[in-house]
């Protein structure tokens, strides 16, 4: 970065020594002499400028090259023989330069080999005719009024005329149907230089004019109808160099912003293309920007770019084909459609997972209602037509069997009531409620045929929906451990480690517990972590025992307000 900003600064010191140099070298009138010994310098500071802004983009270099040789053809003001030479054969070199940048809008490349064949023959023509010109006018030469037509010329002045002509005349016609192969977008960019463009083309009309007749004025009213052109146009190169991203870039915000519902129209209208259009990949289908799966057509001035990813083909562009000769602009667009791409896959997957978790959660809540429904029909069921039968003897037998028909009624009854009490407790122990998390979990251990530990906090001051939360999970895990683990110790232990709650348990028994395998306790409990921004991990290799490991933040979860009892009629 030091060496270029040394090199700048170099460049600009020389084009201020040249300017002050030519100022006091060349006779003529100050309202020419001053626009054409300035008007490099807009060159040079564009170009320096998209250097900074676009370093990537040539048309910098080219902005530079012009600034540059239209300095060297300012050398003829100079009255030192060699330095007017160089001054006096690069003079014209100025206008294959401008017409070279035309050509290589906006990605400062030429697209064909007539035009390489043009410009090579351009570059080596002009200064080379200049060349001959010089070794024969050189002992005629009026140096303080170069370009006059009262000079003296010789044949190869002709020459050089009969020869230049043709060939600005095809660079015309190429930068003509270059203009009108460009987009839309493209031309409201770079409209600036265009104008520019234009104006030379209208000064070169009055400069064959100027050529029949005999007086200076109209040639220098040409020449400062030309610098005028020329200080304009590197403004409109920087400026559409720099405003031609500008549309894709309020797409890109757009994108950031989450508006991606048209994501084609903005393209198109950021790029000045209407007729854009954008499919993506679905298996072998084609669906526009609604997901309706389409039939895609590309129309004889259309171009069309497959747009691929680490997995394939991902979407295809279709467009016009001046966007093609926009490399750039054509991977911005690409960017911006895997960009999309990637964010609908991932809204699809996470919608396809709320839906399955949704799916879940029913079929849960089904399960646990067929649950409920067949240990009432089980236990409670059996029991109460079991205490109506004895009613029914009491009523119906001998005197002689109440007392142990009582007994009996008595016994049922106070057993159904313990069935009753331990489903309450099931359900939601009372003992959280007023004991806490420990206290609770003691009493479930207590229920265990195993050889239990419990290793939590005893007091804790966690939200009472999270320690609900804990308990329920541990008490999954327990019956998970006594249906299928054949373990013979299961630890439970909870602490809290910064502002995360972390619940381990952990058993001896066979392992190979999954979320998937019988029960839905752990995918409950993996559901009900998640929903609150913790994780559930189940660890059970076959053969080592299980580690099933709860993490939760702790937070102050919102209270519900508790719904009145109904009024038994």
């Amino acid at each position: 970065m030091p060496i270029k900003a040394s090199a700048w600064a170099f460049l600009f010191a020389v084009v201020t020594i040249l300017i002050g140099q030519a100022w006091s070298a060349y006779v003529g009138p100050v309202w020419l002499k001053l626009p054409i010994l300035c008007a490099g310098l807009s060159a040079l500071i564009c170009g320096l400028i998209l250097l900074v802004a676009r370093p990537s983009n040539p048309l910098s270099i080219y902005l530079v090259i012009f600034g540059v040789v239209w300095y060297i053809g300012i050398l003829q003001a100079i009255p030192i023989e060699v330095v007017y030479a160089i001054g006096f054969v690069f003079f014209h070199t100025n206008v294959i330069v401008l017409a070279h940048l035309a050509l290589s809008l906006p990605t400062g490349r030429l697209r064909g080999r007539v035009e390489v064949a043009l410009f090579a023959t351009m570059y080596l023509t002009f200064p080379g005719i200049q060349l001959l010109r010089y070794l024969g006018v050189r002992d005629h030469i009026d140096r303080q009024h170069f370009g006059q037509v009262t000079a003296y010329s010789t044949v190869w002045a002709r020459v050089g005329t009969y020869t230049a002509a043709p060939l600005i005349l095809i660079a015309l016609v190429l930068i003509v149907r270059h203009w009108r192969a460009s987009s839309s977008a493209q031309r409201r960019a770079y409209r600036i230089f265009w104008y520019a463009a234009a104006g030379v083309g209208v000064v070169a009309l009055v400069a064959v004019a100027a050529e029949f007749t005999d007086r200076d004025l109209p040639q220098q009213l040409a020449l400062l109808g030309y610098v005028v052109a020329v200080t304009v146009a590197p403004v409109g190169v920087l400026y559409g160099s720099l405003a031609e991203r500008n549309g894709l870039r309020d797409v890109v915000e757009l994108l950031a912003a989450g508006r991606d519902d048209d994501l084609s129209r903005m393209i198109a209208v950021a790029v000045g293309d209407p007729g854009l259009r954008l499919y993506e990949r679905a298996g072998d289908r084609w669906l526009d920007d609604r997901g309706v799966p389409v039939a895609v057509h590309v129309g004889p001035g259309d171009w069309s770019t497959l747009i691929t990813g680490p997995q394939g083909s991902l979407a295809l562009m279709v467009h016009d084909r001046a966007l093609a000769a926009q490399p750039s602009t054509v991977r911005v667009c690409a960017g911006l459609v895997v960009t999309l791409i990637a964010r609908r896959t991932a809204e699809r997957e996470r919608e396809a997972l709320r839906r399955a978790t949704d799916i879940r959660m029913v079929q849960e809540q089904l399960a646990e209602r067929e649950r409920v429904q067949l240990r009432l029909h089980d236990q409670a069921h059996h029991e109460i037509r079991a205490m109506n039968n004895l009613v029914e003897r009491l009523r119906t037998g001998p005197a002689r069997d109440a007392p142990a028909t009582l007994d009996a009624l008595a016994g049922l009854v106070e057993r159904h009531a313990a069935h009753l009490r331990a489903f309450i407790a099931e359900a939601y122990p009372s003992v959280l409620r007023t004991e806490g998390l420990l206290t609770a979990v003691k009493q479930l251990l207590l229920t265990m045929p195993l050889d239990c530990r419990v290793d939590i906090p005893h007091r804790v001051t966690w939200d009472p929906d999270l320690q609900a939360v804990i308990y329920f999970t541990i008490s999954e895990a327990l019956a998970n451990t006594d249906r299928y683990a054949h373990a013979s110790v299961v630890t439970v232990k909870g602490w809290q480690d910064g502002g995360v709650i972390i619940v381990e348990i952990v058993d001896n028994g066979v392992g190979g517990a999954a979320e998937s395998g019988t029960g839905l306790g752990l995918s409950r409990a993996r559901m009900r972590a998640e929903m609150l921004r913790g994780t559930f991990q189940v660890d059970s290799p076959p053969g080592w025992g299980t580690r099933l490991r709860l993490t939760l933040p702790d937070v102050k979860l919102p209270r519900l307000t508790p719904a009145e009892p109904e009024e038994a009629e």
